[in-house]
């Protein structure tokens, strides 16, 4: 019997594109909403102005409520919070500052300090860290939802 089967090989060939074609079917279905910048290590250590930003690079808004990140910093995203196509949002420390320092719209801006109290600062490790973004339904977005920087 000869090594190469050509029956066999189709066959494992049709599996694998049916594999593959689901793949693209499900993360089509993911909104393109990635992390687009991380703003870590601030020069002055009082100057509280690390932020995340989370870019909407598709056609459609996105409904952020009850999205989470499950690695790096603690929030979620509360009910009625909408990204819009080509739009941005900041989760930051202190969204004054990030507000007065880079003039950024305060509708676009959240605080992982909300209802912490007191306020954790620095929580950008500045050594490196992981960020993992989640829909509310728990699905990782795409391979681009994971964010290590060091």
């Amino acid at each position: 019997m000869p090594l190469f089967h050509p029956t066999r090989r189709l066959v494992g060939c049709s599996s694998l594109v049916a594999c593959c074609l689901a793949a693209a079917s499900a993360w089509s279905q993911v909104p393109a909403v990635v992390i687009n910048e991380i703003h870590y290590a601030e020069d002055d250590a009082t100057v509280h102005g690390e932020f995340v930003e989370l870019h909407n690079a598709g056609t459609e808004p996105v409904d952020l409520g009850g999205w989470f990140f499950d690695s790096g910093i603690p929030f979620v995203f509360p009910a009625g919070v909408t990204i819009a196509p080509g739009g941005f949002v900041l989760i930051c420390e202190d969204p004054a500052t990030v507000q007065a320092k880079w003039g950024i719209s305060p509708a676009s801006v959240h605080s992982w300090n909300q209802g912490v109290t007191p306020p954790v600062w620095n929580r950008l490790g500045n050594g490196g860290d992981s960020l993992v973004l989640r829909t509310a339904a728990g699905a990782k977005l795409k391979p681009v939802d994971l964010a290590a920087y060091s």
